[in-house]
């Protein structure tokens, strides 16, 4: 049965849910080896860590956030349908709020993948709307067949002056995809790590994810964004981080899962510290903080990304190792 895709109408005036959830959207990805070595090379792994840069290593696969390549391409279709309906939608007045990613095993080195996303939420807020969406990726079956499920994620897009007639009025609790990780305030960060984002990295990620949008490398268009500059990708700025987090507190151990809140862009140039703590056996909180100049002189702290909790497992089972 062919999946029940948005047809061409005119614009929606209000938020039909009922029509909205059941709509499906399915891509597919070839994995490559060269496609893993781009992508780790864009999150900075060095190039001395052969599990990460060399096909012949017997550990060689992708970092934990490699998923995002299935999801950018699964979004960029959901992205082009959201004007069949969100009333009032424009391309350019939405942003990646949040994202959430589990891995169910790890990744396969090779060989085809079949993404399908689904919107789950669409809840009204006082600017805009929130559009949650859940990816799925599993193996190409034989013969059409599912199959065995590789990673879910979740990605929630804030969708800028769409009126929320018909939307949710609150977000809906789904365990850990909604789940704010608290930043402990009574204590300093078990570890810190820092990183310098470059227009090079900006460069390489956009083609290593498949992220082509104009906004993270043309400046003229980050100027009519109203951006000072090409901001990095999101998803760019969340591997980096949960690559920091696994290196310092998740060495010999299996990523399970991140959720994470993007709340500032990055700008290349920009050196961003990431703070961590363990607060229980298996989970870390951590925040990525950028220090930069005031209006006045003085330095003040932007927060890129916030309250961000990695799990991780021991064992053979899981995701993706460091």
């Amino acid at each position: 049965m062919a999946e029940k895709q948005p047809q061409p109408t005119e614009p929606p005036k209000t938020i039909s849910l009922p029509s909205i959830l059941p709509l499906r959207w399915t891509t597919t990805h070839t994995i490559t080896p060269t496609s893993i070595i781009t992508y780790n090379l864009a999150l900075s792994a060095p190039a001395t860590h052969l599990p990460h840069v060399y096909e012949g290593h017997p550990q060689f696969q992708p970092l934990p956030t490699y998923a995002a390549v299935f999801c950018i391409q699964a979004m960029g279709q959901v992205h082009n349908a959201m004007h069949t309906f969100l009333p009032n939608f424009k391309a350019h007045n939405h942003v990646h709020g949040e994202h959430w990613l589990e891995l169910h095993r790890s990744y396969p080195t090779s060989g085809k993948v079949v993404t399908t996303a689904r919107v789950l939420d669409v809840v009204a807020q006082k600017r805009g709307v929130l559009v949650a969406v859940e990816v799925v990726t599993r193996l190409a079956g034989a013969d059409g067949a599912e199959g065995e499920k590789i990673c879910t994620q979740e990605w929630t897009s804030f969708v800028l002056q769409v009126p929320g007639v018909g939307a949710n009025t609150a977000l809906k609790e789904r365990g850990p995809r909604t789940q704010r990780h608290t930043i402990p305030s009574d204590r300093q960060p078990d570890a810190t790590r820092e990183y310098v984002a470059t227009a090079e990295q900006g460069a390489l990620y956009r083609a290593a994810s498949g992220d082509l949008n104009p906004l993270h490398i043309d400046p003229e268009t980050a100027s009519r964004a109203g951006f000072r500059a090409p901001i990095m990708t999101g998803t760019c700025t969340i591997g980096v981080g949960v690559r920091l987090v696994m290196e310092v507190m998740g060495q010999g151990k299996n990523f399970e899962s991140v959720k994470c809140r993007l709340s500032r862009p990055v700008f290349a140039g920009d050196r961003v510290r990431v703070e961590m703590w363990r607060v229980e056996d298996g989970l870390v909180v951590y925040r990525m903080v950028v220090d930069e100049e005031d209006e006045k002189g003085g330095m003040r702290q932007r927060v890129v990304i916030d309250g961000a909790g990695l799990r991780f497992v021991g064992g053979d089972v899981g995701g993706a190792k460091l």
